[in-house]
């Protein structure tokens, strides 16, 4: 997500990898954000950023057998999430 996007996420929206194409990708509920501002190198988008949030997420259980999926709780940059819905 972009970092417009990023600034209007809350706790309880819902989540998935940027660069899973299919529908059956894995998703998950944010827990929490924090602001970071540094020049980094983004993982999924191999590009340079200078700011970020890094957003903690809670994945749900993924029905398909994915090696790749994400699981658990772990904490991601705002740039290699996708927004699936946000919290009114």
């Amino acid at each position: 997500m972009n970092i417009k996007e990023a600034r209007k996420i809350q706790p309880g929206a819902l989540v998935r990898t940027s660069w899973a194409t299919n529908n059956n990708a894995t998703q998950g509920i944010v827990l929490a954000k924090e602001y970071e501002r540094a020049d980094k190198r983004e993982q999924i988008l191999g590009q340079w950023k200078p700011e970020r949030y890094i957003i903690t997420v809670s994945w749900f259980p993924n029905q398909h057998d994915d090696q790749f999926a994400p699981k658990g709780i772990s904490k991601r940059s705002s740039w290699d999430l996708m927004v699936i819905s946000h919290v009114e």
